[in-house]
């Protein structure tokens, strides 16, 4: 079965630490076109400080607040889109689990910060979606406990957004 052109979600997280906030929400939409795909993501504001630097490009923006979205391809290859509320992004390709095998810059790249919410937005070429496109993934890293989220329950003591085996097919 085709991944679907379409996919939009908006889930509570399932949180791995004890403690973390019930009423928090967090959205993704995907959208597929011959020409591009894109990703949006909205999440709540936690007052944590942003990352050093200007907007753009940010390595290992997992150490901040942030949104990552995981799609998975044939062969274990995989992208990780990582967005935050302060209009950074890491993007990455993988093959294998953790084994970045490039970086990439989107086509475009907007976001949002208001009082309560946050939305960003990157704009990617077809041509970096993993071939085979089959699953996906959604997780959280937010506020000053970082409290690790996911959209797909994930099995383990310790919080790993790379258990490709646990990636959802939308549907």
């Amino acid at each position: 079965m085709p991944f679907p052109a379409s996919v939009q979600l908006e889930f509570s997280p399932h949180f791995h630490e004890p403690g973390a906030p019930d009423q928090t929400r967090i959205g993704c939409r995907i959208d597929q076109s011959a020409d591009q795909c894109s990703v949006t993501v909205s999440g709540p504001v936690t007052g944590q400080p942003p990352p050093p630097g200007p907007a753009g490009r940010f390595e290992e923006l997992w150490r901040h607040d942030v949104i990552e979205v995981f799609l998975l391809g044939a062969g274990e290859r995989y992208l990780e889109l990582e967005l935050g509320p302060h209009g950074h992004y890491w993007l990455l390709m993988l093959h294998g689990c953790r084994n970045i095998v490039s970086e990439f810059e989107p086509l475009g790249h907007t976001w949002l910060c208001g009082e309560d919410r946050w939305e960003a937005c990157v704009r990617i070429p077809p041509a970096v979606l993993p071939a085979g496109l089959r699953a996906f993934n959604v997780t959280t890293i937010l506020g000053p406990r970082r409290f690790h989220g996911s959209y797909v329950p994930l099995p383990g003591e310790k919080p790993d957004f790379h258990q490709l085996d646990c990636f959802h097919f939308p549907g």
